[in-house]
Parts: structure tokens; C-alpha cells; sequence
């Protein structure tokens, strides 16, 4: 499984690695990257007016307990989770972070936002037809990752290139014994992750919200 999807990133890395390079598509890939959070924040806004226009709703209180909807629930609550753990645990700028989740994979902060995506579009299936649009998303935080990891070359060099041959890009394929990390609220904080947590819970109450006032 593991060599599967390492020929499939393998892959990827080569398709867009083969793209035209520009000064102009650099600033665009740029540009993206260091605003997606505004473009995710707007994708979703975005197929959530369509499915309004098309005469879709949100659910139900009472339709959040069929298995789409709690499945859909269960993993953005560990999205955000997992996303609480990585933000606390990292020691931005300070030290290369190989303990807690980022002892099962490289990237568990975007791991956290891909299982909250999914896991919104599952609670709130009416923008699931949007969903293909968003395959700008991935692309997005593909290249975020990748120029995270160039950045990390460059500044821990043999240290990095250690922890990663050891360490899954992004699906945590393997358990660690190196799970125990010292969390910090204060670092939680300076990461700003209650940004994440306030929007998801302002835009599940909205939702449910709405969804209770319609007929």
C-alpha cells in the first residue's frame, strides 16, 4: 500500500514538475499559495450559494444522526483535532518537530484541513456536486507542502532528510512510539488555531441554523 501511493505522489511530483515555469506562473503559484486559506474559505462559500441557487438547503438537526452526516461530523471533529495537536506541538521557527503527529506523518496540520473538507462536504452533502471544482484545493496545498519541505531542506538539511525517509509524507502508514510531545496553549495560540476552531463552529451552528428554519 505504502509503495502504491508513494508511485502515485511519485507520479503527481512529475506531471506538475513538467509543467511550463514562468516568471508569471511563479507569482501566480505564489499568490495561491500564500492566500488559501481565502481561496478554501471561498470555494466552499462558493458551492454552497450554487447548491442555495439550485433550491438546496442544509440538513436537519434530526438528518446529522443518519451515517452520512455523523461520519461526516466524526471526521471534521478530528480534523480539527488533529489540527489542535499538530499546532501545539510544532515548534515553528525554533526546531525541526518530529514528536507527537508529527511523528506519524510530515504534514498532519494539512492532513487535519483535508479530513475537515471532506468531512464538511459529507455533513452538508448539497455541495457534494461543487465538489470537482475544488480539485484546485489539493493542487493548492500540493504545492504548499512541497515548497514547505524545500524550505525545511535548506534550513535542517541532513536532520530533515532523516526524518523524512523515516516519516509518511502525508497518511500516517505506520504507528510511532514517538507519540508524546509537549503540547503548548501558548504555541497553540501564536499559531492563531482558534481561527479554525471559531469558523468551524460559527459555520456548523450558521448551517444547522439555517437548516432548522427551512420548512
Amino acid at each position: 500500500m505504502g509503495v502504491g501511493l508513494r508511485a502515485v505522489s511519485g507520479g503527481f511530483t512529475k506531471m506538475i514538475s513538467s509543467w511550463p515555469v514562468s516568471p508569471l506562473s511563479i507569482r501566480v503559484r505564489d499568490y495561491l499559495v500564500d492566500h488559501r486559506v481565502r481561496f478554501t474559505v471561498a470555494l466552499y462559500l462558493g458551492a454552497i450559494l450554487i447548491q442555495v441557487a439550485l433550491g438546496s438547503h442544509p440538513p436537519h438537526f434530526i438528518e446529522l444522526l443518519e451515517p452520512a452526516a455523523a461520519g461526516g461530523l466524526s471526521l471534521l471533529v478530528c480534523g480539527l483535532g488533529l489540527r489542535t495537536w499538530a499546532a501545539g506541538v510544532l515548534r515553528k521557527g525554533k526546531a525541526l518537530t518530529t514528536t507527537g503527529p508529527y511523528a506519524l506523518c510530515r504534514h498532519p496540520l494539512y492532513l487535519g484541513t483535508f479530513l475537515m473538507l471532506t468531512g464538511f462536504a459529507m455533513t452538508f452533502p448539497g455541495i457534494l456536486p461543487c465538489l470537482p471544482s475544488l480539485g484546485l484545493l489539493l493542487i493548492i496545498f500540493w504545492v504548499t507542502m512541497r515548497r514547505e519541505e524545500r524550505s525545511m531542506v535548506t534550513k535542517y538539511g541532513a536532520a530533515w532528510g532523516a526524518y523524512a525517509a523515516q516519516t509518511p509524507w502525508l497518511l500516517p502508514l505506520r504507528f510511532s512510539s514517538n507519540l508524546k510531545g509537549e503540547w503548548s496553549l501558548a504555541q497553540w495560540w501564536r499559531s492563531r488555531e482558534y481561527n479554525a476552531v471559531t469558523a468551524t463552529a460559527v459555520a456548523l451552528g450558521a448551517l444547522m441554523l439555517w437548516g432548522e428554519l427551512q420548512p
